[in-house]
């Protein structure tokens, strides 16, 4: 019986994890988009959500939200989800 030793190829991405190999060997790649610009748009939403509570708060009914689920989000800070 003739036992070959796999190659270093074959061993470096067998010790990845499955999902890097899964991600690198994928033909469709997510696009992500930068951590400061998905910051920036949390922080503009919950700017304006506070916007509208001071405008009038049956404003925050029009967009779907109940009015302490609106105040929640605002004092959430920006890298919070």
């Amino acid at each position: 019986m003739i036992v070959s030793k796999p190659s270093p190829a074959f061993q470096q991405q067998a010790a990845m994890p499955w999902l890097a190999r899964f991600a690198e060997s994928s033909s469709e790649k997510i696009r992500r988009e930068p951590l400061s610009r998905t910051w920036r748009v949390r922080r503009q939403y919950r700017q304006e959500l506070q916007r509208l509570m001071k405008v009038g708060p049956h404003m925050i009914a029009d967009i779907g939200l109940k009015l302490e689920d609106a105040r929640i989000e605002t004092v959430k800070p920006f890298w919070q989800r």
